[in-house]
């Protein structure tokens, strides 16, 4: 799943690993898991 993930956002993989560690993380991981 977080590979589909990667290669759709490539060009916004830095985004996608400061959005886990930053603030909002649970938000992205609820709509990840969902």
């Amino acid at each position: 799943m977080v590979t589909a993930v990667r290669s759709t956002t490539s060009s916004t993989k830095g985004k996608i690993l400061l959005v886990g560690i930053g603030p909002g993380s649970e938000e992205h991981m609820t709509l990840r898991a969902r």
